[in-house]
């Protein structure tokens, strides 16, 4: 306290209380507007936190949407609700048993993550691989996904990660490849309970009042090697330009104005000769009339050429690039 307020404050405070004239009212009640907030917790969101990583979700929810669509018939909307950093234990007792729960590999981070499909979304891609439809949804409480089932749900997950993938190429060439499937999170464990993990939930929403949920969490801690692709400006730019960020480059650059000039010659004088060069004098070249003449593109020896003229005007008419070695521009080859 005597760090915030002097010893007379204090005192004052105190015989405020004591007097009546300091009204203790709300204390020790609830304050409207106020949220507590725990400071030594990691949890938190990560939104604008990392450019790269926000880019790779917005990348990641275009195609994901194309491909549910291909699964699941047409739906009302997909959405990304959330990208947070979580407890992984906390997040796993968030989760109903049993659930849809496939463990993938991320190469070559050496890191498993999980992709969650919440009972509605399995039910849902279930009826329709068997031939119903989506919103026809026959859900069955308490049992575990039989071999059947667990095969039709990877393929919807496989999907999911080929698109993930893909949106992450820019950034790493990462590889995607599912492990095994649990109707039990605690049965395929990425993650310490007190670790922190990256969670990212979708909204799938097919009728007005019904939403399925699709997760995606992976380790915190994989992302230790890319951090700086994510948090920097390599990350932002390359996850925008996707790829097309190399033929956007070379557009730019072909805009670029150089400077060209042929050397028709040289040759070497003393000081003394230069000093006494009169009109009229005649200095010789080293190169002889019928050698090609070299053309320099910003002051560098890139091709070789024979003078001429075109539309009236002096020219050269390239006939090889300079080959280059430890001697400098000695041989030319054609283009």
């Amino acid at each position: 306290m005597r760090d915030i307020l002097s010893q007379d404050e204090v005192n004052a405070l105190i015989r405020g209380v004591s007097d009546g004239t300091a009204p203790l009212e709300g204390v020790g009640g609830q304050t409207s507007g106020v949220r507590s907030c725990d400071l030594t917790s990691q949890e938190r969101g990560l939104s604008g936190r990392m450019p790269g990583l926000d880019r790779v979700f917005d990348s990641f929810l275009r195609t994901l949407r194309t491909s549910v669509e291909g699964l699941l018939g047409e739906i009302g909307g997909l959405s990304l609700t959330s990208v947070e950093l979580l407890r992984y234990g906390g997040w796993v007792q968030r989760l109903t048993v049993p659930v849809s729960v496939n463990m993938f590999r991320i190469s070559p981070l050496n890191h498993n993550g999980l992709v969650v499909l919440s009972p509605p979304l399995a039910s849902a891609a279930l009826e329709v691989a068997f031939g119903g439809k989506a919103r026809r949804q026959a859900l069955v409480e308490g049992r575990e996904y039989s071999g059947i089932e667990t095969r039709v749900l990877q393929r919807f997950v496989h999907r999911v990660l080929v698109e993930f993938q893909e949106a992450w190429q820019p950034i790493e060439p990462l590889e995607f490849s599912i492990v095994r499937s649990e109707s039990n999170p605690a049965h395929a464990p990425v993650a310490t309970d007190d670790a922190v993990a990256l969670v990212a939930e979708f909204r799938v929403l097919l009728e007005a009042d019904e939403e399925l949920t699709l997760s995606i969490c992976i380790p915190y801690a994989a992302f230790d090697s890319l951090r700086s692709k994510l948090t920097g400006e390599f990350g932002a730019l390359a996850a925008t330009r996707g790829k097309s960020w190399a033929s956007q480059l070379q557009g730019q650059i072909s805009e670029i104005r150089l400077g060209v000039k042929a050397e028709l010659g040289s040759c070497h004088l003393s000081v003394r000769d230069v000093l006494g060069l009169k009109p009229g004098d005649v200095i010789t070249l080293e190169r002889r009339r019928d050698e090609p003449v070299l053309v320099h593109v910003e002051a560098l020896p890139k091709f070789y050429g024979v003078p001429g003229l075109a539309r009236d005007g002096h020219a050269v008419r390239i006939l090889g690039r300079v080959k280059q070695n430890s001697g400098g521009p000695s041989a030319w080859s054609t283009p």
